[in-house]
């Protein structure tokens, strides 16, 4: 089978099964306090996760040594590094302030695993790729509306441990997902206005979330297809020319050497009675004019 084909295959369970635990990862960990703005919080944290997520099985997520200094990685907590140096790295988080990370370090505690971007794929036009493009973002809309089903879901909670849930969603999977302690408003006697409160809020930055993500979607497609057709272009010429180098070579040195043949050709129009005579001749004749 084409390994084309098994990559697209793939990218669609890769991506839906690395959100799924990355949800239920940020789900169970949260220790704060019921409270509408904690919530808001952990869905604006949740939505940060998934589109890491999303353009790294676009772009690709290399190994830290093979980042640029100045690269930014999350560790599985969501605490933020920065490549300092070559094979050092550096968080301002608290309890991090001190703490140096290694490349292998890095790797070991990044929240997604090292692999190649969709359009990292060669040999293949951009058109051969839309329907990846298509699979990876469909699966980002379902993660999304997990996120807003839990979310939704954790105000109806009565306890303060988080819960096992299920959200169906028309055309997804429906994973066992955990709840978010902090949404879960019913736990602390929560008002029914911070509850729509949530609600809203989640559908309203699902749905700006997801026409970016879309937008910068299209101009990456179009960006592929430009570099992927320059590409083409400039190997077609090279070819060109390495099939045709010998060939054009050799006419260019006839066309050099026919070139000292012009001098030969006799001239018979009256400017060529016009052109300066050499010292030479003029010598000579000047001295055969004054012989006797």
């Amino acid at each position: 089978m084409c390994p084309l084909l098994l990559f697209g295959c793939s990218v669609f369970m890769l991506t839906f099964t690395a959100g799924v635990e990355s949800l239920s990862a940020q789900g169970s960990s949260s220790s704060v306090s019921p409270d509408a703005s904690a919530c808001r919080s952990v869905v604006e944290k949740e939505y940060a996760r998934e589109q890491r997520l999303f353009r790294s099985v676009l772009l690709g997520h290399p190994k830290a040594k093979d980042t640029p200094v100045g690269d930014v990685r999350y560790d599985k907590k969501g605490t933020a590094w920065i490549k300092t140096k070559k094979n050092e790295w550096h968080s301002v988080a608290k309890g991090y302030e001190r703490t140096t990370w290694t490349d292998t370090q890095m790797d070991g505690q990044d929240e997604m695993k090292d692999r190649r971007g969709i359009v990292e794929t060669r040999g293949v036009l951009t058109s051969d790729l839309v329907p990846y493009f298509a699979q990876a973002f469909r699966a980002l809309e379902c993660r999304t509306e997990y996120i807003c089903g839990v979310a939704a879901y954790s105000t109806t909670v009565g306890s303060k441990e988080s819960k096992k849930t299920r959200i169906a969603v028309p055309g997804c999977l429906s994973p066992e997902l955990d709840t978010y302690p902090a949404c879960q408003l019913a736990s602390a006697n929560g008002k029914k206005p911070d509850e729509g409160d949530v609600r809203s809020y989640c559908q309203s930055i699902k749905n700006d979330f997801l026409t970016r993500e879309e937008n910068l979607l299209k101009l990456l497609t179009d960006y592929d297809a430009a570099s992927r057709s320059l590409l083409q272009l400039s190997g077609n010429f090279d070819l060109f020319l390495e099939t045709w180098r010998w060939s054009i070579a050799h006419i260019l040195e006839q066309s050099t050497s026919l070139a000292g043949f012009f001098k030969r050709i006799p001239c018979f129009i009256a400017s060529c009675d016009e052109s300066p005579v050499s010292s030479g001749s003029s010598s000579s004749h000047r001295g055969s004019s004054a012989a006797p």
